[in-house]
């Protein structure tokens, strides 16, 4: 009797693991903690079929349906990612752990923004890792704040930045006797066809069109 109640305290970690696995509807949860508080009630009151009416029996039940109910109990109101109960789940930890990204991401900002700044775009050979060791930090966070902030990948928005930049040259006339491709180089861009995608994704044209648009 003693083994069979031990193995029917092992199922809630059998059932929670299916839920977590998706391998069984929450609907069993949910009759397995209905059926569970039953049997805690039934042995309270009186003897069960799960036990004979001997006392000690009766306490060896209430010993290990007392911790199968509180298990399951916790497991499905705070740990649970899907949470039995809609509303109760445990999200504190959550919410400090996003709030510690915040803070990261804030922390490492500003850095960002005055390298922009200095125009470190216009290193072509600059990659997310050069960039993270320059805001002395690493690539998932500068990703991250690039994607969150910004809204954009690595490559998009520094080639966003080259793009306004050599539009600025250009309509500056600081560099009137060089070529489109050759001031394209001079910010950041590594070849022809990377400033031609890159500046057509930007401004939704070609540079000879948009310029003519603009005279």
């Amino acid at each position: 009797m003693i083994a069979a109640l031990a193995l029917f305290g092992s199922l809630p970690g059998i059932l929670t693991a299916l839920l977590k696995f998706q391998c069984a509807p929450r609907w069993i949860i949910v009759t397995s903690t209905g059926v569970s508080i039953y049997i805690f009630i039934s042995l309270i009151t009186g003897p069960t079929m799960f036990c004979w009416q001997s006392t000690d029996n009766v306490s060896n039940c209430i010993f290990l349906t007392i911790p199968f109910i509180s298990y399951l109990a916790f497991y499905s109101i705070f740990l649970s990612d899907q949470g039995l109960f809609t509303g109760l789940k445990f999200s504190s930890k959550k919410y400090k752990n996003s709030r510690v990204i915040n803070d990261k991401l804030d922390s490492i900002q500003p850095k960002l923004e005055d390298l922009i700044e200095d125009k470190i775009y216009t290193q072509p050979e600059l990659s997310l890792q050069l960039l993270a060791e320059y805001i002395e930090s690493d690539s998932h966070t500068v990703s991250r704040l690039i994607n969150e902030r910004y809204g954009k990948s690595f490559n998009n928005f520094m080639n966003s930045h080259r793009v306004n930049e050599f539009i600025r040259i250009v309509e500056s006339g600081e560099h009137h006797n060089q070529t489109f491709l050759s001031i394209a180089y001079d910010v950041g861009f590594k070849n022809k066809t990377s400033f031609n995608n890159a500046f057509k994704k930007e401004t939704g044209t070609t540079p000879r069109t948009y310029f003519n648009k603009k005279s």
